[in-house]
């Protein structure tokens, strides 16, 4: 099950209007795989989705971040087709040349492929517009991908990282050719260390980080049912994105469980 509560943290700096104080959870249920980006204009608003279960994404929008837990919601996307119509999962919305893309995973109805896939919606000039469905970015039936994420490398263009299922949860990466997709792809981290494997080994939830022209990519190990779940960091060396010899991977989780505080990664 993929339902749980949305703390949220400070690991950059925000927008004068994260001046604003929060107090956590921003919610109390429903607030796995979260995602939330604040777009400016005037007003500015803080934009926040996360897996629902099945009531497919919401998508809830507020001037401050203490406004989220109150703020206006609405279905952001649903999708009766029988073949991606069940489990939506880990939604992200990113900009792209100007439209908001957004991504997300479904399994079918029950009988068929049971396997999750990653989809793609095309939205509008703001994450508040309405999305139409744009396309499948999944390798194949054969294939299971979930946690897609969009990447962006100084002088390298777009990229797709993702978890992928292959012997084991990995994180793979694959060009972004277009918002719909993507290129050859490969695995750049696969659980090595113990934390990575505390009841079970796996790598998920994939997510960019950028500091100057650094690139930064967490992303969570260990089951999610569990309270070893972390949060782990790797960096870009400049190289081929596609190598996994381009990334670094730190010996020891950023975020871990501590004073009371459990299952510190992307699906808690």
């Amino acid at each position: 099950m993929r339902y749980s509560t949305l703390f949220f943290c400070l690991t950059a700096p925000l927008s004068p209007a994260s001046a604003n104080t929060f107090t956590n959870p921003l919610r109390k249920s429903n607030g796995a795989d979260p995602h939330m980006v604040y777009v400016k204009g005037d007003p500015g608003y803080y934009y926040l989705t996360s897996t629902e279960g099945a009531n497919g994404l919401i998508l809830t929008r507020s001037q401050t971040l203490e406004g989220l837990k109150t703020g206006e919601s609405k279905v952001m996307w649903n999708d009766k087709t029988p073949s991606r119509s069940k489990a939506f999962w880990a939604p992200e919305f990113h900009e792209i040349d100007g439209t908001w893309y957004l991504y997300y995973s479904a399994q079918a109805e029950s009988g068929q492929d049971q396997k999750h896939h990653l989809y793609v919606a095309k939205g509008g000039e703001s994450p508040w517009d309405n999305y139409t469905f744009l396309g499948q970015m999944s390798q194949g039936e054969d294939s299971e991908e979930t946690d897609g994420t969009v990447i962006n490398f100084p002088g390298r263009g777009r990229y797709f990282a993702f978890c992928c299922n292959e012997k084991t949860q990995s994180i793979c990466i694959a060009p972004l050719l277009a918002p719909e997709k993507l290129g050859a792809w490969s695995i750049i981290s696969s659980p090595e260390y113990d934390w990575e494997k505390n009841g079970g080994a796996l790598n998920e939830g994939p997510h960019p980080l950028y500091h100057e022209d650094m690139v930064y990519m967490t992303f969570s190990a260990s089951p999610c049912n569990n309270a070893n779940y972390a949060l782990g960091l790797l960096t870009w060396n400049g190289g081929d994105p596609l190598e996994e010899k381009s990334w670094k991977k730190s010996p020891e989780p950023v975020l871990r469980q501590a004073n009371g505080n459990y299952a510190t990664g992307h699906n808690r």
